[in-house]
């Protein structure tokens, strides 16, 4: 079986990556279940640049880094 999701978005591709370059003014806004995102080392969209977030899941409070597997 094979799952599928797909999201379409109403936007231009211009807006659509200036929304994930200003992520720390977008990351509340999102999803309710948001709690706070920062840029760690560098910002946007740059090549390197890694972010730390976290957000409800389950009901438990997850925190994550960009580019970590965990």
């Amino acid at each position: 079986m094979l799952l599928e999701e797909t999201t379409e978005v109403k936007a231009s591709p211009r807006d659509v990556f200036r929304f994930f370059e200003t992520m720390e003014a977008n990351y509340l806004r999102w999803h309710p279940d948001h709690i706070a995102f920062r840029w760690i080392d560098g910002a946007g969209l740059n090549v390197g640049s890694k972010a730390r977030f976290e957000e409800e899941i389950g009901g438990k409070t997850q925190r994550k880094r960009s580019g970590s597997p965990e």
